[in-house]
């Protein structure tokens, strides 16, 4: 994960959301703030097999929290307390999109793009470190 390619990622998010694509959006931003985060969850160098379970990784990420100091230095818990209760919500409803669509997805987009720019910054603490 390079910031080029955040970068490239966030600048689609805006132009989605600004012709009003809001659940395409919103769909892409999930899928970057699942990337940042699975990116940070490397970087822990845990020795699991291929985690790729959102609810697995945020438990691991929980769990190092408070044991790994150099994470803790990366990522604060407020920021991934916000990242994590974002990924969530979008998640649950990314699940329902398939029997209704959502009513309100400019402000789940919103805190989404919030997330974004959190997880960037771990992310470039990390790569820089």
């Amino acid at each position: 994960m390079t910031t080029r390619k955040i970068l490239n990622v966030t600048r689609k998010i805006e132009a989605l959301r600004s012709n009003n694509a809001q659940l395409e959006a919103l769909i892409l931003s999930y899928h970057l703030n699942y990337n940042l985060l699975k990116f940070l969850y490397n970087k822990l160098k845990v020795n699991r097999p291929d985690n790729s379970k959102l609810k697995l990784i945020i438990t691991d990420i929980e769990s190092q929290l408070e044991q790994n100091p150099e994470l803790k230095r990366i990522l604060s818990k407020k920021n991934f307390k916000v990242a994590k209760f974002t990924l969530v919500k979008t998640e649950s409803i990314l699940k329902a999109l398939k029997s209704k669509l959502p009513a309100n997805t400019s402000k789940l987009l919103l805190e989404n793009i919030n997330a974004n720019h959190l997880l960037s910054i771990s992310v470039n603490k990390a790569i820089r470190s």
